[in-house]
């Protein structure tokens, strides 16, 4: 997570997604890349929207690193 931004009804996360891809020859590659997820709360503070942004570009050239 890199940062939180709280708004009156609403609440930006800045954070970088990470996993494992897993090869046809058994290996383990590290996959990473960025992403933003803005959530709009009501009155109680429920969530009513949530959006997640991905850097598609990033995503994509670590997911073909990963892929070999």
């Amino acid at each position: 997570m890199y940062r939180v931004r709280i708004g009156d009804r609403h609440w930006v996360l800045d954070w970088a997604l990470t996993s494992e891809v897993v090869g046809a020859d058994g290996s383990s590659k590290p996959v990473r890349f960025d992403c933003i997820d803005l959530v709009e709360i009501d009155d109680h503070g429920l969530v009513t929207r949530k959006d997640t942004f991905v850097d598609l570009v990033q995503a994509q050239q670590a997911l073909t690193a990963a892929a070999g």
